[in-house]
């Protein structure tokens, strides 16, 4: 009876044999589990190391620097924006905007293209005061009805601030 109750040894054996099973099943998972892990925290380094290598570009392909005066600078969205707006032509834009800040006149020069694409000027210059469009180069004269800077400020196209703004177009459209 008591062999009945707390059973025989070969009983036993059979009881112990089956408990094992599920604890080497469950044995296995913990072991192939950290391996990946491992795996996983080696591939965000490897994407981090090339992140920086992406954004070394960026700061090259912007040369704001003009060798023929460094007074010049390239000209904001605004200034481009009040130039075109005398446009005579519809279609005309204005590129390579480029200008000198002289304390009460700003030089504003720039490429004249056409809807198609096509240069229409090389380089034209416009002086801005207290927030009146002057042209002052022949084309800028004749692309725009802005009055002429010769007239109305005394500043000519050979003057030696718009010499050095048309220039600096110049050497950008190179």
């Amino acid at each position: 009876m008591i062999g009945a109750v707390f059973g025989d040894e070969e009983s036993s054996d059979d009881s112990d044999a089956a408990a094992p099973q599920p604890t080497s099943s469950s044995a296995a998972p913990k072991v192939t589990t950290p391996a990946p892990l491992a795996t996983t925290t080696n591939a965000p380094a490897t994407t981090t190391a090339v992140q920086p290598t992406t954004t070394t570009p960026a700061p090259a392909a912007a040369p704001a620097t003009y060798a023929s005066n460094p007074r010049c600078a390239p000209a904001n969205q605004s200034l481009v924006d009040q130039v075109t707006a005398g446009f005579s032509e519809s279609g005309l834009t204005l590129t390579n905007g480029t200008v000198i800040d002289a304390g009460e006149y700003t030089y504003v020069g720039g490429t004249t293209v056409d809807a198609a694409g096509r240069v229409e000027n090389r380089s034209d210059v416009w002086v801005i005061s207290d927030g009146a469009v002057y042209a002052s180069t022949g084309g800028a004269r004749n692309t725009t009805t802005w009055p002429k800077a010769s007239s109305k400020l005394g500043i000519s196209a050979g003057d030696p601030d718009v010499q050095a703004v048309d220039t600096c177009v110049v050497e950008r459209t190179r």
